[in-house]
């Protein structure tokens, strides 16, 4: 008899265990399912979120393509234009100057003025 009710609690502890397991993996089916819900949910607003964004991203390549093709194109077109440097004028000083030939020091500065355009031009 004492082998008999050894086996018998054995199967009690084993139905008891057995009824805790089943009471978590229920607990765990009923968190699985929940979080199977909002995932498909998710899913279906995926599908959504996903054309939104691509609607958001065409608008954005437009925008930039407008933006290269009209601002930018004419800020490079003004940034790389190159202004031509104006033909130095003789004055009419200068020539009467040059025949007197004098010693005189007015005689240097027509020239020093005569080089500075050129040097501004560099």
């Amino acid at each position: 008899m004492k082998e008999t009710q050894e086996a018998h609690d054995a199967a009690k502890e084993a139905s008891e265990s057995a009824i805790n397991a089943l009471a978590e993996a229920r607990k765990t089916e009923a968190k699985a399912k929940e979080t199977a819900a909002t995932a498909k949910k998710s899913a279906k607003s995926l599908d959504s979120d996903l054309a939104n964004a691509a609607n958001c991203l065409e608008e954005a390549k437009e925008e930039l393509s407008n933006f290269q093709n009209g601002p930018l194109a004419a800020f490079h077109e003004l940034k790389n234009r190159t202004v031509p440097h104006p033909e130095p004028q003789e004055s009419e000083e200068a020539p009467q100057l040059e025949p007197q030939e004098s010693a005189e020091a007015p005689q240097s500065e027509p020239q020093e003025s005569a080089e500075a355009p050129a040097a501004v031009g560099e």
